[in-house]
């Protein structure tokens, strides 16, 4: 299965070739150490879990974007940070029982093209695993006297739970008239991806010596980049291929969600657009409709306007870039401009 197919994965694979600059690898090869550290225990069943996931593993985008905001301030003539590894591997660790929580929420059956924890171990342990993760992320950072790390990842895991609150309130809601649902679907982009990205991006910096204004303007592109990914994903849910995603399509629809290309066909109107309120009003929309408006959402124009949308975020992200000063925007250009040129030229 291609993986890199997906924007996250191309992306991921951007992000690691920035690894290979000097020192970025061994602080990454750290991180992965520390990451079996912290997920040692005594429990076998517990164990069993999350050996799995180091088996399910994908790309360590994220801390690999607080190494790299780390170096987009810091000092590289002298050591890194001693609380850098530490940094890195709990925004990792709330990623991961972020995961396993959204999987049982979602009812998804597979991850990365692999059975979830909660079809393979039952939905009450992928949510005390995922808890286990939380608790053993927020240790670190309280044992290293990390606060402000410790108070970024509390903030976005919030958000991440609110936003995924108020997603599963709307689920199967029929916009009234002259009403989209695009408001809505915006504050649950960034609340449940952009929020960790941003978090992730803002601990780097503080902890390369980023003062506050500019650790903002590293909050301000994780958010964008976060949720560029996001939509991207929703967009691959219309459009793109299962057996490269490695899960179903058309799932979002399955459960009454409205991303962003079925909101912008339900705003045009058209035969399509009246079925799926039907279905979203009965509370069901079938196989044949998710297939017909997977059809819509390409040929009317959904995808193109989402595909816009995307570039949009991208675009706003490069433009904190120019926020910095001179020196911390060469470093940023280096490392995090190909990031973005390689979301941006992605076709999804």
């Amino acid at each position: 299965m291609d993986q890199t197919t997906t924007i996250s994965m191309q992306a991921a694979a951007v992000v690691q070739q920035q690894a290979e600059l000097p020192g970025i690898r061994e602080v990454m090869e750290c991180v992965e150490r520390r990451l079996e550290q912290a997920v040692r225990c005594d429990g076998a069943s517990t164990a069993a879990i999350m050996a799995y996931l180091g088996q399910t593993r994908g790309k360590r985008l994220r801390p690999a974007l607080v190494v790299v905001w780390h170096d987009v301030f810091a000092d590289l003539d002298q050591p890194r940070s001693p609380v850098l590894v530490d940094t890195a591997t709990t925004v990792e660790l709330v990623h991961l029982a972020s995961l396993l929580h959204d999987d049982l929420v979602d009812g998804a059956a597979e991850r990365r093209g692999m059975p979830t924890v909660a079809s393979q171990w039952g939905g009450a342990a992928a949510v005390l695993a995922g808890d286990f993760l939380f608790a053993s992320a927020f240790g670190m950072l309280v044992g290293g006297g990390q606060y402000h790390a410790l108070g970024a990842l509390a903030r976005a895991l919030r958000d991440m739970s609110e936003a995924e609150v108020e997603q599963l309130s709307v689920a199967y809601r029929v916009p009234a008239s002259g009403e989209t649902a695009e408001e809505t679907y915006w504050r649950c982009v960034r609340g449940k991806t952009g929020s960790l990205f941003a978090a992730a991006c803002e601990a780097g910096a503080v902890a390369g010596g980023a003062e506050g204004r500019y650790s903002s303007v590293a909050k301000d592109f994780g958010m964008l980049l976060g949720s560029a990914f996001q939509v991207t994903d929703d967009l691959l849910d219309y459009t793109g291929d299962p057996a490269r995603l490695g899960k179903p399509t058309g799932q979002d629809l399955a459960r009454g969600l409205l991303t962003l290309p079925a909101a912008r066909l339900l705003a045009g109107g058209g035969p399509v657009a009246a079925q799926l309120r039907e279905g979203l009003s009965q509370h069901h929309v079938p196989a044949n409709l998710i297939k017909q408006v997977q059809e819509a959402v390409v040929s009317g124009g959904a995808a193109a306007y989402t595909r816009d949308a995307v570039r949009g975020l991208l675009q706003q992200a490069g433009d904190c870039l120019a926020l910095l000063p001179a020196r911390q925007r060469a470093r940023a250009d280096q490392l995090l401009a190909p990031v973005l040129g390689a979301l941006a030229a992605r076709e999804c």
